[in-house]
């Protein structure tokens, strides 16, 4: 099983759901709605990038999101959902 390590040093075991609900709520207020297909290749992108690790933390997972919009043509998504979350890391 996967662990993610938030930002307060909590531990949680991987949801890609959380991704999922976050990318469809980032890309309706981009005004550039995914369908489900579009959010389950994204989301496979993202697990088969984590495939063999045993954890990865928040940050980490937030950087291989914008790379898997960017690897699958998702440019302006990538870049809205950059910002719309950044501000989190800073």
């Amino acid at each position: 099983m996967l662990t993610v390590i938030k930002r307060s040093g909590a531990k949680e075991a991987f949801d890609p759901n959380k991704i999922r609900r976050t990318l469809a709520a980032t890309s309706d207020e981009a005004k550039k709605p995914l369908n489900a297909g579009d959010l389950d290749a994204i989301i496979k992108e993202v697990e088969d990038m984590l495939e063999g690790r045993e954890s990865i933390t928040s940050r980490q997972i937030y950087m291989l999101v914008i790379g898997a919009l960017h690897l699958l043509k998702f440019h302006g998504l990538a870049g809205y959902y950059s910002a719309a979350l950044g501000n989190a890391w800073k």
